[in-house]
């Protein structure tokens, strides 16, 4: 890759001079180092130089801002006082400027700076790899904390209000966090197989609350024969009667809560582990989905863009 070089200064005699010194002399190294250099005199931003150098004298307040103007858009300018005896001292205070004493300082100089394209490409390439790791780390373990509190919320849900969200509502609350947090990562959320995005079948319960039905109120029946027998004895055959309803009717109905409370357990449990399954599932498609443009690919390119 060529590299051009700018001669400026406000001295137009002693610019042509430099520049044609430095170019016999870049042209006798240049093959050497496999490079391609170009002096120019006087080039500007729109012939975008890849390395400025500067023949300066006194340092004129005019000299020195021009001098930052090109260090700060190049980030480095060379300062040669060809042909002055100009002191160093009055050019070392600004960041970027590089003194230098002679003509192979300058060529040195020229060498050492630029891009080196193939290192450059690697490293993005390193860096592509490892930001496409980091938000596939951190998508997954997004997802489990989404997964975790969506799952909690709906239990809470339960247990203050009586009832438990949807099957579906739950579904899509975790879809839905999961596209925001993939968004956070600065990921498009990839499109998914239709499988995927839907919710997975609801899990049917076991019927056998129905069957024991029947000793419960079997065990509510004979508690209430049990103790109505006591208190006919006492108060009565009708108080006896009466007690015994009341008891049996409170055994079944204190059964049956509690038979309720076990099947939402039981619904609610099957219902997080098909979510929690689904959802594995969801999250490796998305996962092994994502695209992140890697850089990379358009290193050269950029440079060319640059030149």
């Amino acid at each position: 890759m060529g590299k051009t070089i700018s001669v400026i200064g406000p001295d137009g005699r002693a610019v042509a001079e430099c520049a044609a010194l430095l170019r016999a002399r870049v042209e006798r190294t240049a093959g050497k180092a496999g490079e391609k250099l170009e002096v120019i005199e006087g080039a500007g931003p729109q012939q975008r130089p890849d390395i400025v150098v500067a023949v300066v004298s006194s340092a004129t307040p005019e000299d020195r801002e021009v001098a930052r103007a090109v260090a700060q858009a190049m980030g480095v300018v060379l300062l040669w006082p060809f042909g002055s005896d100009a002191p160093s001292s009055a050019w070392v205070d600004t960041p970027g400027w590089v003194w230098c004493e002679g003509v192979d300082e300058v060529c040195d100089w020229i060498h050492e700076l630029g891009v080196d394209l193939e290192e450059w490409e690697v490293d993005a390439r390193r860096a592509d790899a490892e930001r496409l790791d980091r938000v596939r780390i951190a998508t997954r373990l997004s997802a489990t904390r989404i997964a975790q509190e969506v799952l909690d919320t709906a239990e809470e849900s339960e247990r203050s209000a009586g009832n438990r969200e949807d099957f579906e509502d739950l579904h899509s609350a975790f879809m839905a966090r999961l596209r925001l947090a993939v968004l956070e990562q600065g990921a498009l959320f990839p499109p998914l197989p239709e499988t995927q995005v839907q919710p997975p079948a609801r899990p049917t319960v076991v019927a056998g609350a129905r069957a024991s039905l029947v000793p419960v109120a079997a065990a509510g029946i004979a508690a209430g024969l049990g103790l109505g027998t006591m208190v006919g004895r006492i108060f009565g055959v009708i108080a006896g009667i009466v007690v015994g309803l009341l008891v049996a009717l409170a055994v079944v109905g204190a059964r049956l809560a509690m038979l309720r409370h076990e099947a939402w357990k039981t619904r609610a449990a099957k219902e997080s582990a098909v979510l929690r399954q689904h959802w594995a599932g969801v999250v490796t498609e998305v996962v092994a989905r994502l695209d992140i443009p890697p850089v990379a690919p358009r290193i050269r390119n950029l440079a060319m863009e640059v030149r």
